[in-house]
């Protein structure tokens, strides 16, 4: 390496001027892009959740439907409380793990979902957020205990077979 030695300041300075790096212009043009793409990421993933979370929410219903139906095969009467325990009177009639593990939770609410039973029908039910919009969907083998709120805007009325958007489970007195 050349040993250089400079005669004024300003020699000197020049030297200094030939770093090259970025400007600081530069590196806010860099974080902004960041910035931009980081959001719109997150919007996508966002919606994401959402579905997730009700694609969960339908599957647990599913579970719980399949358990119900091998229950109701052993008893002939579906569990008078979705709680795991023993079947019997003396047990409020609950549902043994060998059925159903463990009771599935709500996601976000961490409660449980609607149930109703009469012996011999059953509704379960849950609220799914589709966009933010809470939308009551339900399945079982009974009508009663099912509120109808009208149609969903396309003519289709309260149907506890399909699941419509408009039904929603309430408890019997």
């Amino acid at each position: 390496m050349k040993n250089i030695k400079y005669k004024t300041c300003t020699e000197r300075s020049r030297g200094i001027q030939n770093i090259k790096g970025f400007t600081l212009v530069e590196l806010l043009v860099v974080i902004t892009i960041i910035a931009i793409l980081s959001v719109v990421a997150y919007t996508a993933i966002g919606g994401q959740t959402v579905q997730a979370r009700d694609a969960k929410r339908k599957q647990d219903l599913s579970t719980m439907q399949s358990a119900l139906e091998l229950y109701f095969v052993e008893f002939a009467r579906y569990p008078a409380v979705l709680e795991n325990g023993e079947a019997t009177l003396a047990a409020g009639w609950k549902i043994p793990r060998k059925y159903l593990s463990e009771i599935p939770i709500d996601p976000t609410t961490e409660s449980g979902y609607y149930y109703w039973t009469n012996d011999t029908e059953y509704i379960i039910g849950a609220t799914l957020e589709n966009e933010g919009a809470p939308i009551p969907h339900v399945v079982g083998n009974s009508d009663q205990g099912i509120v109808g709120a009208g149609d969903d805007g396309a003519g289709n009325p309260c149907d506890i077979e399909v699941g419509t958007s408009v039904c929603y489970p309430y408890l019997l007195n």
